[in-house]
């Protein structure tokens, strides 16, 4: 049992609970509230629940290599959770002019980390 990667699955679990809970009335319902047309909104709703599912999915893996099963897989996971990352931090410069309007990309380096260390060490 790997604790640090344990730990970063845990995190990622509650970083699901948060976008799912916190996230679906924060971001999701408001976008299908607005004025955007039916297609945009049916595009909104598969992202949204794509990203759950990566989540999801990302939380097991990491699970899985904490059990010592899935190495392959966390290497995989901390790929995709840093191109967040840096998606968050591009975006947030680019169109906000701050890193913190979305502070997402802060559990998602956490995660990361925290996955590398139990790999590397």
């Amino acid at each position: 049992m790997d604790y640090w990667i344990l730990s970063a699955s845990g995190l990622s679990a509650l970083l699901f609970i948060a976008h799912v809970i916190g996230g679906g009335k924060d971001v999701h319902v408001p976008m299908l509230e607005s004025g955007m047309s039916q297609l945009l909104k049916a595009y909104t709703s598969v992202i949204w629940h794509a990203i759950s599912a990566i989540l999801a999915v990302g939380t097991g893996a990491l699970l899985w290599a904490a059990l010592g099963q899935g190495d392959g897989m966390a290497i995989i996971v901390i790929a995709q959770y840093l191109a967040f990352v840096l998606l968050f931090l591009a975006y947030g410069i680019r169109r906000l002019n701050s890193i913190w309007v979305m502070p997402q990309w802060s559990a998602f380096l956490i995660i990361s980390t925290l996955a590398g260390v139990g790999l590397w060490s």
